[in-house]
């Protein structure tokens, strides 16, 4: 693989673990929102949406985990496999 190819997959391996650590830092604040700020979050959602609490836990559970799916399918696999190319064809140049 050419140098330039590789810098390239260098440079998009480093958006990808970006945007993952930004997907793991929302899931964070979403997380310790849920538990820490429960009831201010249900009154604003129940103002727009008439929902008991056992919706609203269980639609905020379906999108962190949907969200938590999203982030390691679309970023971390490529991300490792982008990796797996690199360290690749860095053995290869060597040999």
């Amino acid at each position: 693989m050419s140098k330039k190819v590789l810098q390239r997959l260098d440079a998009i391996s480093k958006v990808l673990i970006r945007c993952f650590w930004l997907g793991v830092i929302l899931l964070a604040i979403w997380f310790f929102a849920f538990i820490f700020a429960y009831e201010p979050m249900r009154q604003v959602h129940t103002q727009f949406f008439s929902l008991n609490d056992a919706a609203f836990n269980a639609i905020n559970y379906f999108l962190m985990g949907a969200t938590k799916l999203f982030v390691i399918l679309v970023f971390l696999i490529p991300w490792i496999a982008i990796r797996m190319v690199i360290s690749d064809s860095g053995k290869k140049v060597k040999k």
